[in-house]
């Protein structure tokens, strides 16, 4: 903002050798009013303003326009505050008068002298400290993570309530134009803290886990997406309360159906995802401990299954529709002989992070048997499967998973 012709030239000059280089916009103005209408429309990542400057652009210059102007974005939230602001005046009371009001206050007063260089130096110095801080800001929020763990679920009242209440500290979390809640939690171990973010999915099913993934994923950017919960197991391969590890997660439903000899046929396809190498190797050491599985187990004093409490790692199928029909389970093995259960959503969620904007973290699922998905169906050991799937991950993350550097800022 500035209405001094030659001097804007000048301030131009300064700022071109930036303009190509860095790719940067630029608007100016000449009085305060239109100031105010560019900083109520567009965030700024600089503010340059002179103290001395009309109300309009036909009116008489006001003193001390600048720092009134100032004092205003600053305490009214209609505006966008820019995050630096220069105060560049040729006028020593100028000068003066905006040090003893705004040198405490992130505005840096520079004096302008045309026969000097010395305001051009610090003016491009401060421009290009910008610069530096918002391209390395970029390149950390492009490649860094910024959580160590997220985990997603699918029942808000049974997998979520289980969550919440195995975590050492969690609140809230409502983000901008975003229907969804999130909930900052960690995971307290002596001085070792893993910080996490927890949310329930809007519903049951693959399409609404695969959003959630990525929302989740683009939001906060987590080491690790890790789905807990409940699931179907295979009779006589599992037991009640046992904890499934997909390995690898496919859409039964996948295919196609044809007619073969006038008989509708449905011609399979189930395209497979598997987890990662390191991460199935920490599971399976994890699955060998049978002296914490029993701990875990043991803890819960509410009913649960006579069964000891073991890790499966193998074949879990994702399907669209809870299932109460053992022979539905019969055909799904014909895709996977080593079915160990289904569910309706980590297909969703390992597809999903397998097609993620990077950083990719890695994924995997923990989902304890309930059921076995046929007529004797029942919601017993729905509370008690969600425990020990939560329980399994607070000890792998605080003791197994290795960690990359998360965003601190």
């Amino acid at each position: 903002m500035e209405d001094n012709h030659e001097k804007m030239k000048n301030i131009g000059s300064v700022i071109s050798h930036f303009e190509t280089e860095k790719s940067c916009d630029i608007v100016i103005v000449s009085d305060i009013i239109s100031a105010k209408k560019e900083l109520r429309n567009i965030q700024y990542d600089l503010f340059i303003l002179d103290i001395q400057v009309p109300n309009r652009f036909d009116s008489e210059i006001i003193i001390d326009g600048g720092i009134r102007l100032l004092k205003e974005i600053k305490g009214n939230v209609r505006n966008n505050i820019p995050a630096n602001i220069i105060c560049l005046t040729a006028h020593t009371e100028s000068f003066q008068d905006a040090t003893n009001i705004f040198e405490n206050n992130l505005v840096k007063i520079i004096k302008y002298d045309e026969t000097s260089t010395n305001w051009e130096k610090s003016l491009s110095s401060s421009i290009n400290d910008i610069f530096q801080y918002k391209e390395g800001l970029d390149k950390r929020k492009k490649d860094q993570f910024e959580y160590h763990l997220a985990i997603i679920c699918a029942l808000e009242k049974v997998e979520l309530e289980s969550i919440k209440n195995t975590a050492s500290t969690w609140e809230v979390l409502k983000l901008p134009n975003d229907n969804q809640y999130y909930y900052k939690f960690s995971f307290n171990q002596g001085e070792r803290i893993i910080k996490g973010i927890a949310a329930a999915a809007n519903q049951m099913g693959m399409p609404a886990t695969t959003t959630l993934s990525m929302k989740i994923q683009f939001h906060f950017k987590p080491n690790y997406l890790v789905m807990t919960g409940i699931a179907a197991g295979v009779y006589n391969k599992v037991d009640l309360g046992d904890v499934l590890v997909p390995d690898p997660s496919w859409d039964y439903g996948n295919g196609k159906y044809v007619k073969i000899d006038g008989v509708q046929t449905f011609l399979q396809d189930p395209i497979q995802i598997r987890i990662d190498d390191d991460v199935r190797a920490i599971l399976n050491e994890i699955s060998k401990d049978n002296v914490l599985l029993d701990k875990i187990r043991t803890s819960w004093t509410l009913p649960k299954p006579q069964s000891v409490l073991k890790i499966h790692i193998g074949p879990v199928g994702s399907g669209s529709a809870v299932l109460a029909d053992g022979t539905i389970i019969e055909s799904i093995k014909k895709q996977n002989r080593k079915l160990l259960g289904v569910d309706m959503e980590v297909y969703g969620l390992y597809y999903a992070m397998k097609n993620s904007l990077h950083p990719h973290p890695k994924v995997f699922a923990l989902k304890s048997v309930c059921d076995f998905a046929d007529h004797e169906k029942s919601d017993d050991f729905q509370h008690y499967a969600a425990y020990t799937s939560i329980q399994i991950l607070k000890e792998i993350s605080l003791n197994y998973l290795e960690y990359d550097p998360i965003l601190s800022i």
